[in-house]
């Protein structure tokens, strides 16, 4: 699975505040809010950032339970 579907994930389905996440990994919230309101900058994301995201999905979210998610959103 792509980093990038990981994020959009992240951001979009999985439940979590953008508030929450953006104080565990020391992001502004309305940074990730603005990758809320186009998906499509997700993928122009900085290495930086992305990484850190998915640091969180790591400590979060099993990989497992990630692809669950996905499968049942389809």
């Amino acid at each position: 699975m792509k980093l990038s579907e990981k994020i959009k994930w992240l951001i979009f389905d999985s439940g979590i505040t953008t508030y929450r996440i953006a104080k565990e990994i020391g992001e502004n919230v309305q940074t990730l809010d603005y990758y809320k309101k186009d998906s499509n900058k997700i993928e122009g994301m900085s290495l930086k950032r992305a990484e850190k995201l998915e640091e969180f999905i790591n400590q979060h979210i099993t990989e497992e339970e990630l692809v669950k998610s996905m499968q049942d959103k389809k």
